[in-house]
């Protein structure tokens, strides 16, 4: 296609387009005149150039299908073509772009159509070689479906949890409160014992954890070097904090009542108790920690509960706690005497028992 040719067919072009639109100017037919007359061409996308160019007019009057000369655009054309004026107020009679009850005019960057917007997590659904996209949010857009999608649960995986054993109550052992390590091995006792004293330290008391394990220290140290013992002479330990301290622990003889080491454990609070009662917090700890022994089989089920001064004569533990115990369960007031009597004689025939299963 020559030059010629490509020059006719944007005539006939120009010429459909204006009679196409309806204006009420009565100068349409003069204006569509001098425009075809003109040199306004539109340039094919089959040039040789290979180049699509914008709606333009030759510099050179003589067309040749083998010279191309640069060309203006149309906006250069305004200020020297008398015809393009006409065709510009032309255009801007022109109605704007209407879309359905949509008009858009003197606007730029304009987008007709859905815009989706996601407000949540996206969830990406593999199965097999396909994959989904799914949303745990409604999607927000223009046409929204009356059912939403059917997203796919997330997958929950059950653990199930083995029980955890909580004691009665919590011992702080010897190693944290830095105990001496003991003389000589400890004698073992009858286990589970059935037997449980109650003492005071004769000491202060006191609700900070430190101070608590000065005072004990203490006590191990008077007992090791003064009173010649192998070590602290309790069991256990209980302070105001409501804290309770390993001594000598389960199952092994002690040094606090003469005559029936052998046959009990000894539970001192720390502090001297003859006008006031331990805080209620180590009253607690104390009952939690006899629980705790019933619970792991280091004392009997009926294990009875006595006071230091119903062995011996001592203050110890205290006028005031000892009136407490006795409304405590498993309190026994009868005679010490008859324990020691009956403990004594069932400890001899367990000796004897072994020595004859021995022979």
């Amino acid at each position: 296609m020559n030059a010629n040719d490509r020059l006719r067919i944007s005539e006939e072009n120009t010429r459909n387009w204006v009679n196409s639109i309806e204006l009420e100017d009565s100068d349409t037919c003069s204006v569509v005149d001098s425009i075809v007359e003109s040199s306004i061409i539109e340039s094919s996308s089959d040039s040789e150039s290979g180049e699509e160019h914008a709606l333009g007019t030759w510099i050179s009057d003589k067309i040749s299908a083998t010279d191309e000369k640069p060309y203006r655009d149309i906006t250069q054309l305004s200020t020297t073509c008398p015809d393009l004026e006409k065709l510009t107020q032309l255009v801007s009679k022109m109605p704007p772009p209407s879309f359905g009850n949509v008009s858009i005019s003197n606007s730029n960057s304009v987008v007709m159509g859905n815009i989706i917007k996601i407000n949540g997590n996206i969830i990406i659904n593999k199965d097999g070689n396909s994959s989904s996209v799914t949303t745990a949010a409604d999607d927000m857009s223009e046409n929204n479906d009356e059912n939403p999608p059917d997203l796919r649960p997330e997958r929950k995986i059950e653990v199930k949890k083995k029980p955890v054993y909580r004691p009665a109550c919590l011992i702080i052992s010897r190693d944290r409160w830095l105990a001496m390590a003991p003389i000589e091995p400890y004698n073992p006792i009858d286990v589970p014992t059935d037997l449980v004293i109650i003492c005071h330290t004769a000491t202060v008391d006191s609700t900070e954890q430190a101070k608590n394990i000065g005072i004990i220290r203490d006590i191990q140290t008077f007992h090791v070097e003064t009173r010649g013992w192998d070590d602290i002479g309790y069991n256990f330990l209980i302070g105001c904090d409501g804290n309770v301290y390993e001594g000598r622990g389960w199952g092994v003889e002690g040094a606090h009542t003469f005559r029936y080491n052998r046959f009990s454990i000894a539970v001192a609070f720390i502090g001297t108790f003859m006008h006031k009662l331990p805080t209620q917090r180590a009253l607690n700890a104390c009952k939690n920690l006899l629980k705790r022994g019933v619970d792991e089989d280091h004392l009997t089920k009926n294990f009875k509960l006595m006071a230091h001064n119903q062995f011996m004569s001592t203050a110890s533990p205290g006028a005031v706690l000892c009136d407490e115990l006795k409304t405590w369960e498993h309190f026994y007031d009868g005679d010490s005497e008859e324990l020691f009597t009956y403990y004594n004689n069932r400890n001899e025939s367990s000796i004897t028992e072994g020595t004859t299963n021995l022979k």
